[in-house]
């Protein structure tokens, strides 16, 4: 072995003295992917992880003269793997796993007693952690300088392996598994995904009877789905991102795959802003005044007419037409949304269709496979009045003022009852 770090280290001062190369000549200086394919061979037919280490290094020409030293005492005395080796470990079943594989099968085994399937979305997410956590050790391990030294860069990769419990990397040297870091934000253990969550919040009470708050647990659901979307987001714009990985978190956080193709929603429907890091993330979009606002209560109206019983419903809802959108109601004729000349997402009163003049009842549609309502092919704005934010479609203002700012109307599912009307 000491031999080997020598005739390396002498190989990469060689050129100095040697005689002109020719264009026949064999380049003197290793290829780093043939570092990397000896590396593994190395380990491959036994020999002590140090000993292959300090080989590559000085295969990399990264050998310098104190870790020609450190090399030398910690490989004295250590003998190299053989062929034969190679022959009984190929003949041998490989070790019990380890690291992050042999975690994740565990997670995707049933359970024993139960004979229960595992839940394989969590075990995506938690194998992810994990090897988010390695990914960081071995990012760390690369800039770290102890005692003023440089990184031992295959020390760093053979820990990485070591925690992933797989080899990571190609014969060409590249990584193939890499996570984004940020990317990781998804997999911080939680309690359950938005489905588990949504389905836990609409269950009765087991020991009052007492129905769930719909509309609350509607409103949770979202937020839940809204923080998956958020991690999704980030993870893909990271650097080196995956974007399989990606979305495999995306589903696993959500419980459910996203990217099934999704058709308009049939039923009625609630709405949400979202604008990560703003004031009006997740607030919901409410009919009152003949205008639609976030951060207002929604107001409703119910005549008093002999007979007639009005749900009690404090939440606004839509219903999406071919290119329109109108307000879930029982009053005759129905509630319109339209867009008034000044942008402004406004509906028509109860037993009427005057919308004013410049107005556009059409251009609706729900875009992004049934998540978001969009006019024109665009989103909308909030725009700050007194406490609460007017609501405006951005295709329809040519200038808006510099306080508002730009959200998505999200698609939320509600099974509140329809309104009479809103007024």
């Amino acid at each position: 072995m000491k031999s080997s770090i020598i005739i390396s280290s002498l190989a990469l001062a060689l050129p100095a003295f040697a005689a002109p190369v020719t264009t026949s000549a064999t380049p003197i200086a290793t290829p780093q992917n043939q570092c990397q394919v000896d590396y593994n061979n190395c380990l491959a037919v036994g020999t002590p992880e140090v000993m292959c280490s300090c080989d590559m290094t000085a295969c990399l020409g990264e050998d310098a003269a104190r870790i020609r030293e450190w090399c030398a005492s910690k490989t004295s005395g250590l003998t190299s793997g053989t062929a034969t080796a190679t022959a009984t470990a190929t003949a041998t079943p490989s070790a019990t796993a380890s690291g992050c594989v042999a975690k994740d099968n565990a997670c995707r085994a049933s359970d024993p007693v139960t004979g229960l399937s595992a839940n394989q979305a969590q075990c995506s997410a938690d194998n992810a952690a994990c090897q988010g956590t390695c990914y960081d050790a071995y990012n760390t391990c690369r800039t770290s300088r102890p005692n003023g030294l440089s990184a031992n860069m295959a020390q760093c990769a053979s820990d990485y392996a070591g925690c992933l419990g797989q080899n990571p990397f190609s014969e060409d040297g590249s990584l193939t598994i890499k996570p984004s870091i940020v990317a990781r934000a998804f997999a911080t253990p939680a309690p359950s995904n938005c489905v588990t969550k949504d389905n836990a919040c609409r269950a009765s009470d087991p020991v009052t009877g007492l129905s769930a708050n719909q509309a609350f647990c509607s409103s949770e659901d979202a937020a839940c789905k809204g923080a998956c979307e958020e991690s999704y987001n980030a993870c893909r714009v990271a650097p080196d991102a995956n974007m399989s990985y990606c979305a495999s978190l995306y589903a696993g956080c959500l419980g459910t795959n996203p990217f099934e193709k999704r058709a308009a929603p049939t039923s009625a429907f609630a709405g949400l802003a979202i604008r990560s890091g703003s004031g009006i993330q997740y607030a919901s979009v409410n009919a009152a005044g003949s205008q639609f606002w976030l951060q207002k209560d929604t107001a409703t109206y119910c005549p008093e007419i002999s007979g007639l019983v009005c749900p009690n419903t404090t939440t606004t809802q839509f219903l999406g037409g071919e290119n329109t959108l109108a307000l879930d109601t029982t009053v005759p004729g129905g509630q319109q949304v339209y867009v008034a000349a000044d942008g402004r997402l406004s509906f028509t009163v109860a037993h009427s269709a005057s919308t004013g003049e410049g107005a556009s009842v059409t251009g609706f549609s729900i875009a992004q496979e049934g998540q978001h309502v969009q006019f024109n092919g665009d989103d909308f704005l909030a725009c700050p009045v007194d406490d609460a934010y007017a609501v405006f479609a951005a295709a329809a203002v040519k200038d808006a003022a510099e306080d508002c700012v730009g959200f998505a109307f999200r698609v939320a599912e509600s099974s509140a009852p329809a309104a009479w009307q809103y007024s």
